[in-house]
């Protein structure tokens, strides 16, 4: 059996509706979207993604999304964040003894990550805030304000 199809298999039996597009399998669970990607050439290689967990708009959001992914990686068991052009994204990458093994870890790895991109979202608006104020601050000394 391959990857693909364990986890297909997998995903009916939890009652979870998945499509295929190229070498991720989409799903949606608690309305929220996952990609589940399959490497058919590294058996032993999970990764679970949350994408687009924020939207990066301006150049405040961008320093408070930097910041917040570093604090919230660094924190966080087997979850990193990834800042990518104007999206965040929250996944989880690990090597399993074998690829069976992921129907143990799916729920876990689901929970960490979800933990995790609430906890970017609140850290994310407190940096905004921040450095926002450090902006001004820095613009009053300077008299630009």
């Amino acid at each position: 059996m391959t990857k693909r199809a364990l986890y297909l298999a997998h995903l009916r039996r939890e009652r979870i509706t998945a499509h295929e597009q190229g070498n991720t399998i989409i799903f949606e669970r608690d309305g929220q979207r996952w990609l589940l990607h399959v490497d058919e050439q590294d058996w032993w290689f999970f990764r679970l993604e949350l994408p687009e967990v924020l939207r990066v708009q301006t150049p405040v959001q961008r320093i408070a999304a930097l910041v917040a992914a570093n604090r919230v990686t660094a924190r966080a068991k087997v979850a990193k964040v990834t800042v990518a052009e104007d999206t965040v994204s929250v996944s989880a990458e690990m090597f399993l003894p074998t690829h069976e093994e992921f129907k143990d870890v799916l729920q876990r790895t689901m929970r960490v990550i979800a933990d995790s991109a609430a906890r970017l979202r609140a850290d994310w608006q407190a940096e905004q805030v921040a450095a926002t104020e450090l902006i001004a601050g820095a613009m009053a000394q300077a008299g630009l304000s």
